[in-house]
């Protein structure tokens, strides 16, 4: 029996969710580099804002940025798996005589993309702040942080075997929680 991520549909709604999380990791990249090579070439390195206020020669605002960025990739992630597990638990509550698998197996990709776009929004935001913080205070830290958004970014990334493993563990634990309730087997 073929995988449910198999089915034309299936594959076509994960090609674009790959799409869009390559692109928004390029974005990035491009934005940075472009910032990068006016602020060092174009600027010389000097900022455009000034860094008035430094704590042992660093500006404060990259300090802040460094400071922010592990934080801003835990939110991600748990915004990301809180919005999945949102969608999955709306998926209980759906009657089963109306809900089928192929209804099973859709929601439950719209529910991984939901998580993905989510995560992938949040780090996609920061990243972006980031990049224009360093264009007008020249911090190279904050380069630093932005790369480690992009290396998120592409752990997160939705390649099959995430997808996959995911898919079927949620689809195993449905299916238990269908059982455990009396709900018949489809």
């Amino acid at each position: 029996m073929p995988h449910p991520l198999d089915a034309q549909e299936s594959a076509q709604k994960l090609s674009v969710l790959r799409t869009v999380s390559l692109g928004m990791m390029a974005v990035i990249v491009v934005v940075s580099v472009g910032f990068a090579l006016v602020v060092f070439y174009a600027l010389d390195g000097v900022p455009l804002a000034g860094n008035r206020f430094t704590v042992g020669g660093v500006s404060v605002l990259a300090v802040a940025g460094v400071a922010a960025t592990p934080v801003v990739l835990l939110v991600a992630f748990l915004a990301g798996r809180s919005k999945r597990a949102a969608l999955v638990r709306r998926m209980n509550l759906d009657h089963p005589e109306v809900v089928g698998p192929e209804a099973d197996a859709e929601r439950l990709l719209n529910a991984f993309a939901g998580g993905q776009f989510t995560e992938s929004a949040v780090a996609f935001g920061s990243a972006l702040f980031l990049a224009i913080l360093f264009h007008v205070i020249s911090s190279p830290l904050l380069l630093a942080c932005i790369a480690a958004i992009v290396l998120f970014l592409a752990a997160r990334f939705p390649f099959a075997r995430r997808v996959e493993g995911w898919f079927d563990a949620e689809l195993t634990a449905l299916q238990a929680r269908r059982r455990a309730s009396g709900t018949p087997p489809r």
